[in-house]
């Protein structure tokens, strides 16, 4: 494998956008999380702009993904459920990186298109699997080879492509790796060295997930559905309610396995972030992080996402650039940033053009230069 061609140009910086799925706004150290120690997202967070109010304009995976790319609203790109492919003849932001001279690469979970792993426009290099994919030995497709198994944990496998990838000789272009983590996305299973790592945290219920006589009748009928917390999704939701220690303890140890998830995806950002250092490459590199939408733990009787109640639509957005902001400059941001500003805001940043009648706004202008 040839060696990473380093000598870019200032003024194309790099793109590294790491995607989580179903992360909570507030499940990192930097966001506010007592229990779930992320050095490494909130060192990021501490050289960038971390962006507290950031939103998902459709509170669902494949939608959400489609308008991450897009700039667009849902009922524009036509991805409103977990199936359907992104459509021909939407540009998205790798496809107009790609046209201004970016070598593209994207790397995990795509989930637009459920059983399609193939290859998809605007990347030179693509990598993914069907469906959901496991936590542990997936089938990937490696760039159009054909699904095949790769035994390990997720997020270690797509951390050594990602960074396989990157060592390679981009030809003197910048580059642009998306990396997709299944973490935290149900059924939770943790890498085994963060397992039990949680076990002894005690994890109540939420008080909305009873509090409910105020609410519209509605609510509570979706409480038994397949999302409700008396639903079939996760057998054990029928006694929810149940105050004993071992009803309570199937509780916390679906939240337990969330938290787990996440551990390694900080393990994952270190080792991105030391190949960019000894690369020389760290500041001349918009490094992304970011979730496709939150999730409800109980909240409202839920366990999921797919609902305009806060936990499900706010999601977490951090930005790391010198090139975005000044060293004096704060680094945390209250101003309200939705997934459909990422494609103008990133192609602006990165002196591409930004394509017509975008739903988003690049957020750049409200970061202050210092």
């Amino acid at each position: 494998m040839a060696l990473a061609n380093t000598s870019i140009a200032a003024d194309r910086p790099n793109i590294l956008f790491v995607l989580c799925d179903d992360i909570r706004w507030n499940a990192l150290g930097c966001t506010g999380s007592p229990h779930v120690k992320t050095p490494n997202i909130d060192q990021l967070a501490a050289e960038g702009v971390n962006f507290r109010n950031t939103f998902c304009t459709t509170s669902l995976c494949s939608p959400s993904r489609a308008s991450i790319l897009s700039g667009l609203y849902a009922h524009t790109h036509g991805v409103t459920n977990n199936f359907t492919e992104y459509p021909e003849g939407f540009v998205s932001f790798p496809m107009s990186l790609q046209k201004s001279g970016y070598n593209t690469g994207y790397i995990g979970k795509w989930h637009m298109g459920e059983d399609n792993s193939e290859p998809r426009p605007g990347f030179d290099y693509f990598v993914t699997h069907k469906g959901q994919g496991k936590y542990f030995d997936t089938e990937f497709n490696i760039n159009g080879a054909g699904d095949k198994l790769v035994p390990g944990y997720y997020t270690t496998v797509v951390t050594d492509m990602a960074l396989d990838w990157l060592k390679t000789d981009h030809g003197g272009k910048p580059w642009c790796m998306m990396i997709g983590h299944k973490a935290p996305h149900s059924f939770y299973t943790p890498e085994p060295k963060y397992e039990h790592t949680f076990d002894d945290v005690r994890v109540p219920y939420p008080k909305t997930a009873f509090d409910l006589d105020d609410n519209p009748k509605w609510i509570k009928e979706r409480l038994y559905t397949w999302h409700g917390i008396y639903g079939p999704l996760f057998e054990w939701r029928k006694k929810f309610p149940d105050d004993r220690p071992e009803a309570v303890k199937d509780f916390e140890n679906m939240v337990h396995g969330y938290w787990g998830t996440i551990l390694s995806v900080d393990d994952s950002m270190a080792r991105l972030r030391k190949f960019l250092e000894e690369t020389g490459q760290l500041d001349n590199t918009i490094i992304v992080f970011m979730g496709d939408n939150g999730l409800l733990e109980g909240e409202q009787g839920m366990v999921d996402k797919r609902t305009m109640h806060e936990p499900s639509i706010r999601i977490p957005l951090i930005v790391r650039y010198p090139g975005l902001t000044a060293a004096s400059a704060p680094k945390s941001l209250e101003s309200q940033v939705l997934t459909v500003d990422l494609a103008p805001s990133l192609l602006e940043l990165c002196g591409a053009p930004v394509p017509e009648k975008l739903h988003g706004r690049s957020f750049v202008k409200l970061v202050p230069s210092g």
